[in-house]
């Protein structure tokens, strides 16, 4: 007995995977960069946000005790839990590039004060192409550009 109906066979051929598969790899080529840039940008925001929060709260401070800023023991600020600086800013953040506390520096005669980034996370400035300094914060100038 002979068959005369044709063969019928279900499924993808290999071409048409390798074409689906290569397809999935340029888009995966375009966009993890662009997610990549993405995800540092939003790191560095949320840095300078921080150092706004915190320049607040020195400005906070300094206007309730005579225009001194809290002394700078070493290059962190203080301990909220064990100053009055507690009364202004909740607990001391790290920076989210590289997780490290902020630095603090008083400037001449305790009327001055900068802010920056801890050891800073290189692959996140060179991704973005922003100096190694910067976020940096100045109470006689704000957000350094």
């Amino acid at each position: 007995m002979l068959r005369t109906e044709p063969l019928r066979r279900d499924g993808f051929t290999l071409i048409e995977l390798m074409i689906v598969i290569a397809i999935i790899a340029i888009l995966a080529a375009i966009l993890i960069p662009n997610f990549i840039r993405s995800r540092a940008q939003s790191q560095l925001s949320a840095c300078e946000l921080n150092e706004k929060n915190l320049a607040a709260g020195l400005e906070m401070y300094s206007s309730s005790n005579l225009g001194a800023y809290p002394n700078a023991n070493g290059s962190a600020l203080p301990d909220p839990t064990a100053t009055t600086w507690g009364d202004y800013v909740r607990a001391n953040p790290t920076c989210p590039t590289n997780f490290a506390p902020y630095v603090y520096a008083e400037g001449s005669s305790n009327t001055m004060f900068t802010l920056s980034q801890g050891p800073v996370n290189q692959q996140a400035h060179v991704l973005l192409g922003i100096p190694a300094n910067f976020p940096q914060y100045l109470s006689t100038g704000g957000l350094t550009p």
